[in-house]
């Protein structure tokens, strides 16, 4: 496994950043008025972006895609601050 992305990774982790970053503009003009929503939407997005981005950063390294390792401390931040904004979409909708 090499630890450096070739063109085609640079290109591939280029792209999937920008199709993340830009889920997030359009869910917050989507749902600006309902904050609640829209902390549970970037909950879920912020999950999968970081599932794109480490499958695309694996690949892009030259990792066969079914033996992509998930790094675990930065599944555990990204995985501790979508359970917060769950939490607290939660909390203002009334549901806690």
């Amino acid at each position: 496994m090499k630890n450096q992305l070739d063109a085609f990774g640079i290109i591939l982790v280029t792209f999937t950043v920008i199709f993340c970053g830009w889920g997030f503009y359009k869910f917050f003009q989507t749902s600006w008025p309902n904050i609640p929503a829209l902390l549970a939407i970037f909950a879920f997005w912020l999950v999968v972006s970081f599932m794109f981005i480490v499958l695309s950063i694996g690949v892009g390294k030259g990792t066969d895609r079914t033996k992509v390792q998930i790094p675990k401390k930065q599944a555990i931040v990204v995985f501790t601050i979508a359970g917060l904004l769950l939490l607290t979409a939660g909390i203002l909708n009334g549901g806690i």
